[in-house]
């Protein structure tokens, strides 16, 4: 992503009076007037203007507010008044306002409607005499909140002003510039699953509301379908709005993508709901980023598509269920589980992870899992304790080496530690998993060094080598690791 700064501001002439000390505390002479074409917010222990920021405003951005108060407070000895536009509807006494984030006023929609995640817009409003500062995040906010105060304080002059022409902007040049669906910004819609949504359905929203917001700054609010139904809304599986009562039944492998009523919908048998939203992103936004503005035009009656995998692939990702063998998938089929997702894939393979020390008879009558997950890793049996070396004893590569050598971006995620022998598979080669029972410290270190020589790009595991260490956040770490490991294609 290109980062576009468009900056028109002045900072007051510091060549003219008398400056304060070095502290911020004033001396015996006054200080300089605001210069001509300037509007004081704040001077001579006065405070002219007032901040009114949104409702519920997050707290990473009030305390950046609050941590300028006071350094104006101390600075050039104002009190500058700060309140929420829930405690104030309207403006009050005639006082001009410093309006930041989504306030209840009109020029906080007017100034970031047009905003996308991680871009910012402050400007001084000459008809109203406010200061707006917009965000099209939180941390965007922030940012903006910063630099506005950066810019207005004049601590050698005593003063809080901008110039009547202020404006300040981040702007990010995004592969998709705009989406329309007839006509309609794609903003204007939220995107709807059901309450008892599976996992798959549910994943399948964040992937679009991802997508949108990583290639588009696009952030679009995401509910079930508990929440009133408004104008524009995208369905993400069978929903209870009316427009997802489609009249088509859907086959294997199926899914429909349509308009009905201003309604996006998006359904699909098991997996292939993702299909509906993989079709939507892929057959109307360019993967390549090439498309800066896109128009969509969707069916407006049900037709069902059966969904066909490419022959050939450029990606690929391995799930493992740790310790999870044909045996346990039967088991869970026997005692009640309805889908078992993975056997929906379009290719599917089995893989005999049986160690040489099971094979050979040297003692153990199990696999482990540091002989499983190198197996699996690299094709070679290998005897129980081993992770990432043959039976003789010899490093052997391993499949995300391999990636890694052919270019690739490669990660691996996982809910153990991530020096554990099945992640250990993939990153590390020693002799032994574990030293006095506990995971082997110097696969931490190999570990260390593939991230600092750059040979992975993200890793993420459980930290402390406890079982009563909390387990990250699986779904957090897949999107940001997907987010990293796809940039440049």
């Amino acid at each position: 992503m290109i980062m576009i700064f468009s900056v028109v501001s002045c900072a007051s002439d510091n060549s003219e009076g008398t400056s304060s000390a070095s502290d911020g505390s004033s001396n015996s002479t006054l200080p300089s007037e605001v210069p001509a074409g300037y509007v004081s917010l704040a001077e001579h222990e006065k405070a002219n203007y007032r901040i009114v920021y949104e409702d519920g405003l997050a707290s990473t951005v009030t305390s950046k507010i609050n941590k300028h108060l006071e350094e104006i407070k101390s600075k050039i000895g104002v009190i500058m008044e700060s309140v929420s536009d829930k405690t104030l509807p309207t403006s009050l006494d005639g006082m001009p306002e410093i309006l930041i984030g989504e306030t209840n006023r009109a020029e906080s929609a007017e100034t970031g409607a047009a905003l996308r995640s991680g871009e910012y817009l402050i400007k001084f409003n000459k008809s109203t005499k406010n200061v707006v500062i917009t965000g099209g995040n939180i941390s965007a906010l922030g940012s903006a909140v910063d630099a506005f105060f950066k810019d207005a304080l004049d601590t050698s002059k005593r003063y809080l002003s901008v110039a009547e022409t202020y404006k300040k902007e981040k702007i990010l040049d995004f592969p998709i510039q705009s989406v329309l669906i007839d006509g309609v910004p794609i903003q204007k819609y939220t995107v709807i699953y059901p309450k008892d949504a599976d996992a798959v359905t549910k994943y399948a929203a964040q992937n679009l509301v991802d997508y949108l917001e990583l290639n588009a700054g696009i952030k679009l609010n995401m509910s079930t379908d508990t929440k009133a139904e408004s104008k524009y809304e995208i369905l993400i599986g069978k929903t209870k709005r009316a427009a997802s009562n489609i009249s088509t039944s859907l086959g294997d492998g199926q899914y429909v993508l349509m308009q009905k009523d201003g309604k996006i919908v998006m359904q699909g048998n098991g997996i292939y709901v993702g299909a509906a939203v993989g079709a939507f992103v892929s057959e109307n936004m360019s993967a390549s980023g090439s498309k800066k503005e896109v128009t969509i035009s969707l069916p407006s009656s049900p037709s069902a598509k059966t969904y066909k995998f490419p022959a050939t692939f450029k990606n690929a990702i391995i799930m493992i269920g740790d310790g999870m063998g044909f045996n346990h998938i039967e088991m869970a089929k026997n005692g009640g589980m309805k889908t078992f997702y993975a056997e929906q894939f379009p290719n599917k393979g089995q893989a005999i992870t049986e160690s040489l020390t099971v094979i050979e008879n040297k003692g153990d009558k199990w696999t482990d899992s540091a002989a499983a997950a190198t197996a699996l890793a690299t094709g070679y049996k290998t005897y129980n304790g081993r992770v990432g070396m043959n039976g003789g004893g010899k490093s052997v590569k391993n499949i995300r080496e391999l990636a890694d050598e052919k270019g690739a971006n490669t990660a691996v995620i996982t809910t153990d530690v991530i020096n554990g022998a099945t992640p250990g598979g993939f990153l590390a080669h020693n002799l032994q998993r574990k030293v006095d029972n506990k995971n082997n410290p110097q696969i931490l270190a190999d570990i260390n060094a593939l991230i600092k020589d750059k040979k992975i790009e993200y890793t993420m595991g459980r930290a402390a080598d406890d079982v009563n260490s909390p387990n990250p956040d699986i779904l957090k770490g897949a999107r940001e690791a997907l987010e990293i490991i796809s940039k440049g294609g």
